[in-house]
């Protein structure tokens, strides 16, 4: 509670240090395909190796399940669902002694590279981080002298659209060993090769850091959202002392009241049609109107408000009075269809057209619209879901639904911590995806030598 209220970005960890230190020179953008013929010659001391050369490969198997003495033992068993393009700690399942003797499982050490054969999973890899068995979908790399086996792991990372051009079959492809051992990975001089993975797992290990934080930060939001909504704005401290009052929604300050949507808030269920804007009522910076569909609320910059969409108007004044729109400060909400079960609910920052399959929930002046979001947004939809036919939700099923209803600047307040919250999400999700496009550049660049480390004639300091 008192880490959300000080408005101060989280940090994601020691690894800021770790990033700072490294000079990587100018990394180029424009980055060639994964193919071996986009990526031209690779630098002077590199070569092309089939894995068959820098490894020892084998596959697994997978006890007979009629036996369930096979199963749930101290024995780790890896199947392809379990990697993660990254270090693998666990694993889903175990097996007995017994399952690993009657089954042609087979154990790989920690430090072994895996990698998915088939199906959807195909070209996906992980490190292992313990001993663990392994099923008939995976196959084990066991790196030689001559080759790192994290290295190798970001390596199979950079070619994998390569690899999957490999595949064969039917409804669901897939590659064999013999592909894989085949298969031909650019490979520097074994020290070039782990400066390079140290460099890659510094910037994958900041980004898991940063979604470490985003976890945390989310459950932790739940938690404030629960507690606002029972004890009020009110430290965590002083909620023993919150006198509260139980209601058919639940326990709430005994100030409280609890009233029906319907009567502090206007359900809109449909708007003037888009086909009411005449084109020559377009006024070049007018009014800003958008009209909304249910795709737009996936749209990346819509994650919490509604700033885009792919159909905008400008209109002028008179024309904006004409139309019936739900105004800035409403909640937008799937109406009909799968959508509904996404629970995705956005706030307007304008005025707004609406799809049909959209249905707008309009504040009185009761309610901060940003209170109503908060509210909406620990309720699921489904619950009033009609699905006689195709599941939808009218205006007869939100508005008899109960909510609680504090005083105005109560309202405000629950608003206020609830933002600063979603603004220290905000900053990490930046954050994270900012690691993600270095991770991406750094490992197209590095693995084809455009960009070299300066204790291997990169730029120095």
């Amino acid at each position: 509670y008192n880490a959300m209220d000080d408005r101060r970005p989280m940090e994601c960890g020691g690894n800021d240090a770790a990033l700072a230190g490294l000079d990587l020179g100018s990394v180029p953008e424009d980055a060639p395909g994964a193919g071996r013929a986009e990526e031209g010659e690779l630098p002077d001391g590199w070569r092309w190796s089939p894995v068959s050369e820098i490894t020892r490969t084998f596959t697994g198997g997978t006890p007979s399940r009629e036996h369930s003495e096979y199963f749930g033992g101290s024995i780790k068993w890896a199947k392809s669902g379990d990697l993660n393009d990254g270090v693998l700690r666990d694993t889903e399942e175990t097996i007995t002694d017994e399952g690993l003797a009657k089954s042609n499982a087979k154990k790989c050490p920690a430090g072994t590279l895996l990698v998915a054969l088939y199906g959807a999973t195909t070209g996906k890899v992980a490190l292992l981080a313990i001993e663990a068995a392994i099923n008939q979908a995976i196959c084990a790399l066991v790196p030689t002298a001559a080759s790192d086996s994290e290295f190798l792991m970001y390596a199979l990372t950079h070619r994998r659209a390569a690899l999957l051009r490999e595949r064969y079959g039917g409804a669901q492809p897939n590659i064999s060993q013999t592909v894989l051992r085949a298969f031909e990975l650019p490979l520097p001089p074994l020290p070039e090769q782990q400066a390079i993975a140290a460099v890659l797992r510094t910037v994958q290990g900041a980004k898991e850091a940063c979604e470490q934080v985003l976890a945390a930060t989310r459950q932790l939001k739940q938690s404030l959202l629960h507690h606002l909504f029972t004890y009020g704005p009110v430290p965590f401290s002083q909620a023993a002392n919150v006198p509260r009052k139980e209601t058919e929604i639940g326990p709430m300050p005994e100030h409280w009241d609890a009233v029906q949507l319907g009567t502090v808030a206007n359900v809109r269920t449909s708007t003037s049609p888009v086909s009411s804007i005449p084109r020559a009522t377009a006024q070049p910076g007018g009014r800003r109107i958008l009209f909304l569909k249910v795709s737009d609320l996936n749209h990346p910059a819509n994650q919490r408000r509604v700033v885009t969409s792919a159909a905008t108007f400008s209109v002028d004044d008179e024309s904006e009075r004409a139309l019936k729109l739900v105004p800035e400060g409403a909640i937008v909400l799937p109406k009909r269809g799968a959508a509904i079960a996404t629970n995705k609910k956005r706030l307007t920052t304008c005025g707004c057209l609406l799809d049909p399959n959209l249905v707008g929930v309009i504040p009185g002046p009761q309610l901060v619209s940003d209170y109503l979001y908060a509210w909406f947004e620990r309720f699921d939809l489904r619950t009033i879901t009609d699905t006689t036919t195709l599941p939808q939700i009218n205006k007869k099923d939100l508005e008899p639904l109960q909510i609680p209803l504090p005083p105005l600047p109560e309202q405000r307040e629950i608003a206020a911590q609830l933002a600063a919250v979603d603004a220290k999400l905000a900053a990490e999700e930046s954050r994270r995806s900012a690691l993600v496009a270095l991770f991406q550049s750094l490992l197209q660049h590095l693995m084809t030598g455009k960009v070299r480390l300066p204790e291997f004639g990169g730029p120095q300091p």
